[in-house]
Parts: C-alpha cells; structure tokens; sequence
C-alpha cells in the first residue's frame, strides 16, 4: 500500500477526531467557562498542528519542514476573516510555533500586530504579558500613543436652576 495513501487516511481521521474534540469544546463554552477549559483549548488546538506535522511526515516530508508545513497553514487561518477573539488566538498559536521554529523576529512581530489590531481581546492580553516579559520597548511599540490631555479647559456646564422635586425628577416641560 503506498504511504501517501496510509497518510491521507491517518490525515481523515485525525481532522475527523479533531473536529468531534472542537464540537464537544464550544458546547462547554459559556460566559464563565470550569478552570480546564483554557487547558483543553490549547490542547486541542496543539493536536491539530501535531496531527498535520504528523500527515506530512507521512507524506515524507522532514520532520522540521514538516513542522513549518504545519505553522503555514496557522498562516493561512489568518488571512481570513475571523472574530477578533479567534484571531488572536489563532495568531498566539502561530508565535507559539514560531518560538519553536527559532523565529522569534516573526513571533514578535505578530505580539506586536495582535496588540496593535485587536487591543481589546484576550489574546492582546496575552501578548502583552509575552512582550512586556521579554523586553517592555516591544510593547512599548506596539501600544498606541495616547493622545496628550487637553491643555484647555473645558467651560463648565450652566447650572440649571434648583427645583424642590426629589433627586432624579425633573420638571414637566
């Protein structure tokens, strides 16, 4: 039996479990998700890199090219058009494997894209941690300035006249 034919069947199957494990994942998802849940994320998504990195292996593939296979198709998933959140998670997996391929410079540079695009989620959260960690001029680069305080103050408001009504009633018009 050719082993490209072994490997497109262990490919099947592996996606196959793959996506039973994501269906099962998002049922469990809610607002206040058990203090596993991160850990079976992670999980799960680690399986699916292992299990391409494993098909193209099988496809006699190196083992490091295909690794890099592998993190070319977390690539790909961030070309299209994902909620925020996802986004950054999936660009978190990627920096993940780019640390592990020896490509910190391309690892850092998605840090500093997650924090400056998509600043308000999670994953941004994350890469701030991972950027402050290793060297704050990192994060330092990637926040946003913030805008300079207005040296002019603003004129106060006009007083309306007292009323004998209770606090939160206002007079008929």
């Amino acid at each position: 039996m050719p082993t490209s034919l072994v490997a497109d069947g262990a490919l099947a199957v592996a996606l196959a479990v793959h996506a039973e494990l994501l269906a099962r994942l998002r049922r469990v998802d809610a607002p206040t998700p058990p203090w596993w849940f991160g850990y079976a994320r992670d999980g799960t998504n680690l399986s699916a890199v292992l299990i391409a990195w494993g098909a193209y292996l099988g496809f006699s593939f190196a083992p490091a090219v295909a690794f890099l296979a592998a993190a070319l198709e977390y690539e790909e998933v961030l070309k299209k058009k994902l909620p925020a959140e996802r986004w950054g998670w999936a660009a978190i997996h990627l920096c993940n494997l780019y640390f592990k391929l020896g490509q910190e410079m391309k690892g850092y540079a998605l840090l500093q894209r997650i924090v400056k695009e998509y600043g308000e989620t999670q994953a941004a959260e994350k890469a701030r941690k991972r950027l402050k960690e290793v060297d704050p001029n990192l994060l330092a680069e990637a926040e946003p300035a913030m805008p300079a305080e207005p040296t002019v103050a603003a004129a106060p408001a006009p007083e309306e006249p007292k009323s004998n009504l209770p606090p939160g009633f206002r007079p008929k018009k």
